[in-house]
């Protein structure tokens, strides 16, 4: 995100870069993440990727550097895993969100184990914390 801040100061003088920083920029203030479903989130990170792409070759135009847009596009590497990471962030935020608002219950299971049984009988024995009186 600091690269990103930086582009204000370093392309002030670059109308066409500052232009398709505030699209992106508009596009995360727009409520980008907030009470999306899974494939509303999809469209939203698809248009922040057209975004970027976007930013990043005005950026290069604006350097004179020589590069397609869809080498820019295609050029950016994000491991799958970060994709799935996303989805689970999301369906865990919205399932406790709907936990904390009522709308959703918790299930819980009793389980019982061997030690449990036993604590349990002890403890339902009348047992003396004196030792037995003398014979």
């Amino acid at each position: 995100m600091g690269a990103y801040n930086l582009v204000a100061i370093e392309f002030s003088e670059f109308p066409k870069v500052m232009a398709a920083r505030k699209e992106l920029q508009n596009h995360f203030e727009s409520g980008y993440g907030q009470n999306k479903t899974l494939d509303e989130l999809k469209a939203a990170n698809d248009k922040t990727e057209e975004l970027r792409t976007t930013l990043l070759s005005t950026i290069a135009i604006a350097l004179r550097y020589k590069i397609d847009q869809m080498e820019i596009h295609r050029g950016a590497y994000a491991p799958q895993g970060w994709g799935v990471e996303l989805d689970e962030q999301a369906t865990s935020r919205k399932g406790l969100a709907e936990l904390l608002s009522g709308r959703r219950t918790l299930p819980i299971t009793v389980v019982t184990t061997t030690e449990n049984r036993v604590a349990e009988a002890n403890a339902n024995q009348q047992v003396s914390p004196f030792p037995p009186k003398p014979q």
